[in-house]
């Protein structure tokens, strides 16, 4: 995958980024709350009532007395105190730092992302250059042996050759370690260890 990929993957799947777009979500609801404050509103209310009253207790339905009723009401906010407009204010700088903390924690993931997926490269690169030292070292063992039987070498280029070949592999392992674990940390900041871990 490419960069650009990744980093697209990382803002689906980061709990940081899908924290930070709830809490936007939120904070914009905040404003619209606050400025609710400032307009005309209007209650409805409806009450039925069965009431009776006597020293007795022996009830009945014909003596009670009935009501239903309904009431508008419409509330104008003449003047709110200045409560309200600081309330409005605080809401609206709220969604401005959150806002801006958005946008940090996009810049600090893309670079998390960016610095993740060029170590994996060349971790990769590494592995692959290992792999050619080890195939490289045996060919020089092939031939140290050869020579060996021809008496052109003596036993020591062919120890040589045995070391060199030796120490290649272990290069080997250790790049393959290193490629694993970029691939790892990778995947770790672009937030796909999901499947991994619940296993």
């Amino acid at each position: 995958m490419e960069l650009d990929e990744l980093q697209k993957l990382a803002f689906q799947h980061r709990p940081l980024i899908k924290a930070l777009e709830n809490q936007k979500r939120i904070s914009k609801k905040g404003i619209t709350i606050a400025r609710s404050n400032f307009l005309p509103k209007m209650f409805f209310q409806t009450d039925y009532s069965f009431m009776l009253m006597k020293n007795d207790y022996k009830f009945r339905h014909a003596e009670a007395s009935k009501g239903f009723t309904s009431a508008i009401s419409l509330q104008i906010p003449l003047f709110h105190s200045f409560n309200s407009a600081a309330q409005y204010q605080r809401s609206k700088l709220d969604y401005k730092i959150i806002l801006d903390t958005e946008k940090q924690a996009y810049d600090g993931v893309s670079a998390e992302i960016e610095v993740a997926y060029n170590k994996f490269n060349e971790a990769k690169e590494k592995y692959l250059s290992a792999v050619q030292t080890v195939e490289l070292a045996k060919e020089a063992l092939r031939l140290a042996n050869m020579m060996y039987d021809e008496g052109v070498n003596t036993q020591l280029d062919v120890l040589n050759s045995q070391l060199a070949l030796t120490q290649a592999k272990l290069n080997n392992m250790n790049s393959l370690f290193e490629y694993q674990s970029a691939r790892y940390h990778l995947r770790k900041v672009v937030g796909l260890l999901k499947g991994i871990l619940d296993k």
